[in-house]
């Protein structure tokens, strides 16, 4: 009987085992986790939420919270909100009753989606977000309350506002003058991402109010590649907190396993061929 060498299979397994774990193996630029900080009046956490109902100096229940959502970067938001109600105030003394903020900071990078890239530039990104803040005094004898939200973008201040009250506190803030009470602020604008490294962005509230004061503030960004963009539909934003994996992906691993199993059979075979002439 004539036996036929499976030498001239090896080149063709080799290919395709090469093939199939250059597939499945994800090298992820980005390692860096999102770090979140919230403080609701003096309890801190690096979790999602805090929430906290305690007693005040001079008779007042201060209730405080505040939260933060993270998605995997295209959509997250912070919340915070504090309210001193219910002291009375002694003559002579004044200090701060409610506090609360809340800050993210998370990582991105825009990659392309061809294996042959044809844009090797800077990418445009549009940042969207819509925040209000509302700062509302104690009353006669009370401290202000101030309340402010911003976002940077790589260290870079991109947009932000604040609130004071009373009127007569009104401070020249980071973001300008301190709007009355209550302000909101809408950012759509479209920024130049680099394609090589890694860019940060950072979000927060943060404020304080006197005794029977109330402050709350909330910043909701979102990031996109530019949809006007002619590239547009080439890249697309990565944003990760989970480590880089090197397993190869369950849909590949039984494929992966059997060519190389072939492998192994074909070399066994070859050795008992040539050992038996």
């Amino acid at each position: 009987m004539t036996r036929v060498s499976l030498n001239f299979a090896w080149p063709i397994l080799l290919a395709i085992a090469t093939g199939l774990a250059a597939t499945a193996v994800s090298y992820a630029d980005i390692t860096q986790g999102p770090s979140i900080y919230l403080n609701a009046d003096g309890l801190t956490t690096n979790g999602d939420y805090i929430s906290v109902t305690i007693p005040g100096a001079a008779g007042s229940v201060v209730t405080a919270n505040a939260s933060a959502s993270y998605d995997g970067g295209a959509d997250s938001s912070v919340t915070a909100t504090s309210n001193s109600y219910g002291g009375l105030l002694p003559l002579g003394t004044t200090g701060t009753y409610a506090l609360a903020s809340a800050s993210l900071s998370f990582y991105f990078e825009p990659v392309p989606l061809l294996e042959d890239n044809p844009y090797l530039g800077a990418v445009p990104v549009l940042f969207t977000a819509y925040s209000t803040v509302t700062a509302i005094a104690g009353g006669i004898g009370s401290d202000p309350a101030d309340m402010a939200a911003g976002i940077s973008l790589n260290y870079r201040s991109i947009s932000g506002a604040c609130a004071q009250s009373p009127a007569v506190t009104l401070q020249f803030g980071q973001f300008g003058f301190c709007g009355l009470t209550t302000q909101s602020y809408a950012l759509d604008q479209v920024y130049l991402v680099s394609q090589t490294s890694i860019s940060q962005l950072d979000f927060y509230t943060d404020g304080t109010a006197g005794l029977n004061g109330y402050i709350t503030g909330t910043v909701d960004p979102t990031i996109e590649i530019d949809p006007s963009w002619q590239y547009a539909s080439d890249f697309a934003i990565e944003a990760s907190p989970i480590p880089p994996s090197t397993v190869p992906e369950p849909s590949y691993s039984w494929l992966l396993s059997t060519v190389l199993l072939a492998l192994l059979g074909a070399g066994i075979y070859n050795k008992k061929h040539a050992a038996s002439h």
